[in-house]
């Protein structure tokens, strides 16, 4: 019961040892259900632990809990063992646990440390555990899927506030960190060969598009007034690239599929004008955006019942 509570979450994280130590109970966990536990469903149990381990550290991330300090630790760790892939992987583990939200803070400060890693440099590329979960190291995947429960923070990272500004037409003009930054997100040395890194994308760009058409009022007070903006861009963006020449019907994960629906869900007036049109605005066209993107896109997830009921 105790497992979102953040001084809880500090205490637990502090009490085994800080932050290498907390990194190594994925492993010693599988080690036990592997090898020591007689009861039934180690799997499940195995399951469970490494999620509820997730939400104690999400609730160690909040800023009232030192959250800053400990992304720092945790990427020390993984820099202090060389990227070894085992840090890594047990850190995506518990950053990707269904229901843990963690903070936003914690989750830019984290992911901009691990922009920096070559995820082919993680040699394996993947763990396998009891639970037949093939865990990823590529650096990015974590924060990313840990973002699609968290859209403030998904919002900020893939589209910053301070890296930017709205222009006359009120569309969004990123600055030339963002832009890198994107550039980086859709390299296909990172997507194509690790399948889970593009899930994990488009997992934070369905979160941050939550914030498509939205605009500071009575309901709705505590949304920026660039929100909308910078969500277009995001999901200009993100649509550009999954719905463009590096990716085919083939390469769509059922995963990707609901996620990147929600994006064009999300993105009524762009859909619109592509279908009526065959053209778009200025504002989407700069973030690399064209109509037959959007149709290639609808196109690669519409064999997907959720997804097109999500679209409709």
């Amino acid at each position: 019961n105790h497992q979102d509570n953040p001084v809880y979450g500090k205490m637990l994280v502090d009490g085994v040892g800080g932050a290498q130590a907390y990194l190594d109970l994925v492993e010693d966990l599988n080690d036990y259900y592997c090898d020591d536990y007689d009861g039934d469903d180690a799997a499940g149990r195995f399951t469970a632990s490494t999620a509820t381990l997730g939400r104690v550290l999400a609730a160690a991330s909040r800023s009232d809990s030192g959250g800053e300090l400990l992304a720092e630790d945790l990427h020390r760790v993984i820099e202090d063992k060389g990227g070894a892939p085992g840090y890594m992987v047990a850190l995506n583990m518990m950053l990707s646990a269904p229901e843990a939200v963690y903070d936003t803070d914690f989750l830019i400060g984290l992911a901009g440390r691990l922009e920096s890693r070559n995820p082919n440099s993680m040699i394996p590329p993947t763990m396998h555990f009891i639970n037949g979960q093939a865990g990823t190291s590529d650096p990015l995947t974590g924060v990313l899927t840990a973002m699609s429960n968290n859209p403030e923070a998904a919002l900020e990272y893939l589209a910053p506030a301070k890296d930017g500004s709205v222009d006359d037409a009120g569309n969004w003009v990123p600055s030339q960190t963002a832009t890198e930054r994107w550039e980086l997100l859709t390299s296909r040395d990172r997507n194509i060969q690790h399948q889970d890194a593009a899930e994990a994308l488009s997992a934070a760009t369905a979160a941050a598009s939550s914030f498509r058409n939205r605009a500071p009022s009575e309901s709705d007070p505590d949304v920026s007034a660039t929100a909308d903006a910078r969500a277009a861009y995001a999901c200009g963006r993100a649509m550009s690239y999954f719905g463009g020449e590096g990716f085919t019907k083939k390469d769509f994960t059922d995963t990707m599929k609901r996620n990147l629906s929600v994006v064009v869900a999300n993105s009524p007036e762009e859909v619109a004008d592509a279908a009526v049109k065959g053209a778009l605005g200025a504002g989407v066209t700069s973030a690399g955006l064209e109509a037959t993107d959007i149709s290639s896109l609808i196109y690669r997830f519409g064999d997907n019942q959720d997804a097109m009921t999500t679209l409709a």
